[in-house]
């Protein structure tokens, strides 16, 4: 069962990222026709809520995308951090504003890994918001800190077996897609872990670099200069292919002869609900040029981020899959809110 949510959930993402070609050949205009009231918008800068910390994918993403998502809106992209309950603040924050295009906010996975999570979330994770695309997905790395003795896959599942109380591994915050997949990936071994969430990606990285937690699937953007430094190790990837990025390092799948295993997060972009079509078309057009300019795309392949504009239907459409997949997986692996 959870398998089948999983792979319906990759159809959808995969079906989005095959779009870019398409929407890329389309004039920005295209998705502004015919709407007046659009024209108008934006007249003063944009919010664009993240709900992590500055270093994490969210940001590092966000930030790759800020000049060019300006430039074509005509208004400036303003970034504001609003870390904390694995991106909820930022919701909240969202799902309260005026529907008037000028609050947006990345939804990420702990989004939907949250719903699964909590049965008395403050929002509704799909009627208090307006979809307006999808914007990348990537896996994770799975890494060590640089002085661990772990050299390999293996050797963290032997090392974890033989550990009291388990290894430690850090997150972005509970709920998310790392604590989803490690804690399957935990379930498939016969291995437990402990959960040590931060609040995003940077601080979840920082603290594997100082040892301070065993391991973590990390996002190759909060990552990677810790890898380049070398105070941080990869051991494998959690997608279903070999990644470009690291293409010494096996998938977990492979590694571990554990078929169908993959863990991927992923961004996508939203507003508060009543938001108008005019302008979800006018801001989708924006960020669907971003992630179509070659040179923005090789940065987010760079740091492990794939371009995956949708449509609004297919981000919603997506997201119901996620909630579902992360429900199921919360089931079948005892997943708990924190």
């Amino acid at each position: 069962m959870v398998q089948a949510f999983a792979n319906r959930a990759f159809r959808i993402a995969w079906r989005a990222a095959c779009a870019l070609a398409a929407l890329a050949c389309l004039s920005p205009m295209a998705f502004a026709q015919n709407t007046t009231p659009a024209a108008a918008y934006p007249t003063r800068p944009v919010r664009l809520l993240l709900g992590f910390a500055p270093g994490g994918a969210t940001d590092v993403v966000a930030r790759i995308l800020q000049q060019s998502i300006s430039e074509h809106l005509g208004q400036s992209l303003v970034i504001e951090n609003r870390p904390g309950a694995s991106g909820m603040i930022a919701t909240q924050e969202l799902v309260r504003a005026a529907p008037d295009g000028y609050t947006l906010a990345i939804i990420v996975s702990a989004h939907a890994g949250m719903a699964a999570l909590q049965r008395n979330l403050p929002f509704d994770p799909i009627r208090d918001i307006a979809p307006i695309t999808l914007v990348i997905h990537m896996p994770a790395l799975v890494a060590v800190p640089a002085k661990s003795p772990v050299q390999s896959l293996q050797d963290l599942v032997t090392l974890a077996r033989a550990t009291p109380g388990g290894l430690t591994y850090s997150t972005s915050g509970p709920g998310g897609w790392q604590e989803f997949g490690v804690t399957d990936f935990g379930k498939r071994l016969g291995v437990s872990f402990v959960h040590v969430p931060y609040r995003g990606g940077g601080p979840a990285s920082q603290a594997l670099a100082t040892g301070d937690v065993a391991f973590s699937f990390a996002t190759f953007a909060s990552v990677m200069p810790m890898v380049q430094a070398g105070t941080v190790r990869g051991l494998a990837v959690s997608g279903a292919e070999r990644s470009a990025e690291f293409p010494n390092l096996p998938t977990v799948a492979d590694a571990l002869s554990m078929p169908g295993y993959r863990t991927l997060d992923w961004h996508a972009l939203a507003g508060p609900a009543g938001l108008p079509a005019d302008r979800r078309a006018r801001i989708a057009a924006a960020f669907h040029h971003a992630l179509a300019r070659p040179e923005l795309a090789q940065r987010l392949r760079a740091a492990g981020a794939t371009p995956a504009p949708s449509t609004p239907q297919q981000m919603e459409d997506f997201v119901r899959a996620e909630i579902a997949h992360y429900t199921e997986l919360a089931r079948t692996t005892g997943i708990k809110g924190e």
